[in-house]
């Protein structure tokens, strides 16, 4: 993410990456969906004068009810595929819908960063971006944004002719 250039990004889950991401001068548009989490990460983001600098939308609704994934995926499909984002970070619930929903951006030269990429349930989503012919993944392993913690990750990019990812 150092090496991204600074512009518009993609993210599922807020916290403490939606803090560093505005810290590094990204305009970060990030779907929630738990109020007092929501309205924590808000506090940090004014506290920091970083408000100007994110779109936070909260999207609060029973987890479990059946095909709330569309109703969590919303802001984003408002938003439009077509405006270009730096890069897309998954790190929020429905995590594996989030993946199909992106998908196509991956060939318009989007990365796709999965966080916690090492949790079985997400298979689904990174076996069908697998399946996408022209993708590099690379799997890894380091400390979080803002924490101490190690975590796996996944980064999809589409490759180029030559070989190498965008």
């Amino acid at each position: 993410m150092d090496r991204q250039p600074r512009g518009p990004v993609v993210e599922f889950g807020s916290g403490r990456s939606t803090v560093w991401l505005a810290r590094q001068g990204f305009q970060v548009f990030s779907t929630e969906h738990h109020a007092g989490w929501a309205a924590q990460v808000s506090a940090w983001l004014s506290q920091m004068g970083l408000s100007h600098l994110v779109q936070l939308h909260l999207v609060e609704k029973d987890p479990v009810e059946k095909n709330w994934a569309e109703e969590y995926l919303r802001p984003f499909r408002q938003r439009g595929n077509t405006r270009p984002a730096n890069f897309i970070l998954v790190d929020g619930i429905f995590r594996n819908e989030c993946l199909l929903a992106c998908a196509d951006l991956l060939d318009a030269g989007i990365p796709i960063i999965l966080h916690d990429a090492d949790r079985p349930d997400y298979l689904p989503g990174i076996q069908a971006l697998e399946q996408r012919s022209g993708i590099c993944i690379r799997t890894l392993f380091g400390p979080g944004a803002g924490t101490p913690d190690f975590t796996w990750a996944k980064i999809f990019q589409k490759v180029h002719a030559h070989g190498s990812p965008r």
